[in-house]
């Protein structure tokens, strides 16, 4: 119908009383408006996926499944995230509170595990470090803060180690305001005070300038590290053009830095790799104290008694040709031994032993030549044997969740058992719900009556030293902390208008070259597979007989 104003009254010009759409499939009425519900048991599973962080798409599969498939379902996907979004408001503004609330409970079931909140004045949350007590079992760090994919845009700054066999482990954990000089201090300072006021023998970071003086301040014996990995990085953002340009720089470049043994050799290829390429013009490869702290380290850890070199044996090993593995150039390795007077030092200019204790292959070769019987017993570390180390930590209280969870999944699957019966018909569902409700009035008594019976000084809190409130101010730096915890503020949020922009990091530029080629190629194939379709439909076939 279609209606024009003329002198004050509406006048309808045109009126089709034919249907002119397609009607609604007969099959799917339940999902008009008036029909549309959700019964409370579906709304009970949406709260319990919510709470797991399950995609919405996800429910639709979980709940068209108990209803016997997706035509069944009296409702549509907007609504379970409309839903979705009502559970959400009421949590939000309470994440920090949610958050520090968790962390009591954690310390509650292991005293062994830290956590610390900083806030400002406004009792804002600043910073959050947390550890959990398996961390405490392996104590070189390595420390970055590159991820900022929260709503608060607190960028996550892990503390990551290795093991004695070369696994990575976790150390703790921490979410900062900023990246500056304080705010590292106080999560570093945080982190010391986790591990019991160790602190790291080494810490491997990026060249952040900030972070280098919160390190110098709070570990002033620690030897600190930039990491290779971000340095050849930055080495191949700034001369894209120059590798690219000079065939067999890249594998030149890699053989300098990753396999010189020592400064004179890394400053002679160095020279010469200048010389060969004609870089003498580029200012990034002219800066040839780049790697100078790796060159200091290397000295440290590769350094040999020379002056003892009379009186030992000096071999030299070729390092083979291989077509697997190959290698830029031939290297030659020496190893020193000393067996004189019952001795048996070996000693190889690799420093493999002295970085990741294990004799490397050069000395096992000299084992070899010297007809040697067994290696010493010096060489065979701890940590490589096939019995376990012990490592020597706090009891922990047994009451760590463990016994919980295993109860709680022996339950979980008898309770499945029965719900699965009891869903066949309208009367077992009716009868286990009614026994559900007498057990659940059961429980409480039987819970209520045992906390009664435990005794006031054997009690949790006393068991684990600090109470509660205590607890919250030693951990939150402020002046004055009560035991409720909804003084916590969360920090601050912008909301922007239209769709949620991704988390804003800083890019490479090979990265932002890499991404820019796969655009222009999406465009291409896009506008191809348009042509291709407008050919399609404008192309006739004549199938008329002659």
């Amino acid at each position: 119908m279609l209606v024009k104003e003329e002198n004050g009254r509406w006048k309808i010009i045109r009126l089709e009383l034919d249907h002119n759409h397609p009607l609604y499939p007969g099959n799917r009425e339940q999902l008009f408006s008036g029909h549309k519900y959700m019964t409370e048991m579906e709304k009970a599973i949406i709260r319990t996926l919510n709470a797991n962080n399950i995609a919405t798409r996800q429910m639709i599969s979980i709940l068209s499944y108990l209803r016997g498939g997706v035509t069944a379902l009296p409702y549509k996907k907007k609504d379970v995230a409309n839903f979705r979004t009502k559970l959400n408001r009421v949590i939000s503004g309470s994440d920090m509170k949610q958050a520090l609330n968790y962390f009591i409970e954690k310390k509650n079931k292991d005293p062994s595990f830290f956590y610390k909140f900083d806030v400002d004045e406004h009792l804002r949350v600043k910073n959050i470090f947390w550890r959990d007590a398996e961390s405490l079992k392996y104590y070189a760090v390595s420390f970055d803060t590159t991820y900022m994919t929260n709503k608060y845009n607190l960028p996550f700054a892990p503390f990551v180690g290795v093991t004695g066999h070369g696994h990575t482990c976790l150390f703790g954990c921490a979410f900062i305001c900023d990246e500056t000089i304080d705010t590292f201090k106080w999560v570093f300072e945080s982190f010391s005070e986790a591990m019991g006021g160790k602190h790291p023998t080494t810490i491997i970071t990026d060249q952040d300038a900030a972070m280098k003086a919160a390190i110098e301040q709070t570990f002033s014996n620690t030897k600190h590290r930039n990491c290779l990995f971000h340095i050849k990085t930055k080495c191949y953002n700034k001369n894209l053009k120059c590798f690219a340009s000079n065939e067999g720089l890249p594998e030149e470049f890699e053989d300098v830095v990753g396999n010189s043994l020592t400064i004179e050799e890394f400053e002679t290829l160095w020279t010469q790799m200048i010389a060969d390429y004609k870089l003498e013009n580029n200012k990034y490869f002219n800066k040839i104290n780049i790697l100078s702290k790796f060159m200091k380290e290397l000295r440290a850890t590769t350094r040999l008694s020379y002056k003892e070199l009379e009186q030992q044996g000096q071999y030299e090993v070729w390092e083979k040709h291989n077509q697997i593995h190959k290698r830029h150039r031939f290297r030659k390795y020496i190893v020193i031994t000393d067996l004189t007077n019952g001795r048996e030092d070996y000693s190889c200019i690799c420093g493999k032993f002295n970085k990741d204790g294990i004799l490397c292959s050069h000395i096992l070769k000299i084992l070899v030549e010297i007809e040697a019987s067994k290696i010493p017993d010096k060489y065979i570390i701890e940590r490589w044997r096939k019995k376990e180390r012990k490592i020597q930590l706090k009891k922990v209280a047994s009451n760590t969740g463990t016994d919980d969870i295993l109860r709680f999944n022996i339950l979980s699957r008898k309770a499945a058992e029965l719900t699965s019966k009891g869903a066949t018909k309208e009367e077992a569902m009716e009868y286990l719900l009614e026994e559900f409700s007498r057990i659940g009035k059961n429980l409480d008594i039987m819970l209520a009556t045992r906390n009664k019976e435990i005794p006031q000084e054997t009690s949790t809190a006393d068991a684990l030293g600090p109470t509660r409130e205590s607890t919250i101010e030693a951990q939150i730096n402020i002046r004055e902390q009560s035991e409720d915890t909804s003084t916590v503020q969360d920090p601050v949020s912008i909301k922007k208008k239209g769709r949620p922009e991704k988390p804003k990091r800083w890019k490479a530029r090979v990265e932002q070259e890499r991404e820019k080629a796969k655009k222009q190629q999406q465009k291409k194939t896009k506008k191809a597979e348009t042509s291709s379709k407008e050919v399609l439909e404008n192309f006739e076939i004549d199938v008329t007989k002659k």
